[in-house]
């Protein structure tokens, strides 16, 4: 096989540069000599027998369809070797272990804060990483065993036995307002929605045309607090789930045909080490 006589440091480099952007900057950060770079990169495309990437000043790296697929395969491969580093730590010592949360920043503060904090008091050697990231993103990471689990709405079905997905809550989405604002008519008045690249986006804005709501989308932000802390401010209404509209103490009324906010864990069973089987009981047991 072609793979067993690439070099494993050439493929980290080749990850490296398509992370860069650019064959400088990753030769730069490896501290390697550009030409001795490049070199590396012609063997594994002589290797595989396939043009792997195109550069220019202009566009930078661009990887072609077999340099994608290589590109996550090296992902993958290196990840799994984090992993397998982490199994042989925890077997020891499950203190020595560190989970990997893929969770929103509204999500961790509103609904999950205190069971984070339990969790973390009765496991406090264990060590957490919470990452905000845009779903697609962390969608692919868990794909590649870069992150142990996500908590959000989840919008993937179950792909396969490896993929595992475990409801854990669900909230109403409100219509929540500026008190200044008659909001008998969405058409008049400005609405706050999340940004077009947010799942929930998408779920809003359907739920709206099929029961004819007509609406004027005036503005857009990346997450629910921000767009509450903006109702407060301003004179406009937005769809926001009803705990964060409690607490950030707006104006609501609730949507005819209830919107759910429904989350849920997701975890790869091929990524499960103690600390993330640890987790999951833990919020099993509290939701």
């Amino acid at each position: 096989m072609v793979i067993e006589t690439a070099s494993l440091q050439a493929l980290k480099n080749f990850s490296v540069m398509v992370e860069e952007g650019s064959l400088t900057r990753a030769a730069d950060k490896l501290n390697l000599d550009r030409s001795a770079l490049r070199k590396q990169f012609c063997k594994l495309e002589d290797d595989f027998g396939r043009k792997l990437y195109n550069s220019s000043k202009k566009t930078g790296i661009i990887l072609t369809p077999a340099g994608e697929i290589l590109y996550s395969g090296i992902k993958r491969a290196l990840n799994v070797l984090m992993l397998t580093e982490k199994e042989m730590n925890e077997s020891e010592d499950i203190t020595l272990g560190k989970i990997s949360l893929a969770i929103s920043r509204d999500i961790q503060k509103y609904y999950m804060s205190d069971i984070l904090n339990n969790f973390m008091d009765k496991n406090n050697n264990l060590k957490i990483k919470f990452i905000n990231s845009n779903y697609k993103d962390v969608i692919r990471k868990i794909r590649e065993y870069n992150i142990d689990l996500i908590i959000d709405e989840i919008e993937i079905k179950q792909e396969n036995d490896k993929h595992i997905i475990i409801p854990l809550f669900e909230d109403n989405y409100c219509l929540a307002f500026n008190s200044k604002l008659n909001t008998e008519n969405l058409e008049s008045i400005p609405i706050v929605l999340p940004i077009k690249e947010n799942f929930c986006r998408k779920k809003i804005t359907t739920y709206l045309e099929q029961n004819n709501i007509k609406y004027c989308i005036k503005y857009e932000l990346s997450d629910f607090e921000s767009i509450a802390d903006f109702i407060k401010e301003k004179p406009v209404a937005g769809i926001v789930p009803y705990q964060i509209a409690k607490e950030k103490e707006l104006i609501f009324k609730s949507l005819e045909n209830d919107l759910k906010y429904r989350i849920s864990v997701l975890y790869d069973q091929e990524n499960l080490t103690k600390s993330t089987q640890t987790f999951i009981d833990f919020i099993k047991e509290n939701y």
